[in-house]
């Protein structure tokens, strides 16, 4: 995979990775420098920030976990993450003491939602649809301890 040499090649490679976002974790966080280039785009500016993501996010691809399908009555893990600019989680099973991805859902904070407190951010975070799990029950764990939805 080669970097983009202009705008519509940026577009396109956005466009894939949303495409692929349940799948990539974090994928919101890791396309953020192409997003604000777009933001930008009157003229094509390929810097280094965005080299260093696109270098990182063909790394990450190439070693991607395979996502795994949980089966009925496997207690099921969402780990969350919030920063400034970004919430996301992750639905993981455990096997063989091993946690295995099943869903990832990652969610660029814009406007209005970027202003929100930390808490809200994480709020934000727990009710991102994971789609088709709205009738599974999964731990949710926080520092304050395992909480079972």
């Amino acid at each position: 995979m080669k970097a983009p040499t202009c705008i519509n090649e940026i577009q396109r490679l956005t466009g894939r990775i949303a495409a692929l976002s349940r799948f990539i974790s974090k994928s919101a966080e890791k396309s953020l420098p192409f997003f604000k280039t777009l933001r930008k785009a009157k003229t094509f500016e390929w810097g280094t920030p965005c080299q260093l993501a696109f270098e990182e996010l063909k790394a990450y691809l190439s070693g991607l976990p395979l996502l795994v399908k949980p089966s009925p009555g496997d207690t099921l893990y969402l780990y969350l993450s919030v920063t400034p600019q970004v919430v996301s989680s992750v639905l993981v099973r455990e096997e063989g003491g091993k946690q295995l991805p099943i869903y990832y859902v990652s969610k660029v904070l814009n406007g209005a939602e970027g202003l929100y407190t930390p808490i809200e951010k994480v709020a934000l975070a727990l009710v991102l649809p994971p789609e088709g799990f709205s009738h599974t029950s999964y731990l949710i764990l926080s520092g304050s301890g395992p909480k079972l939805h």
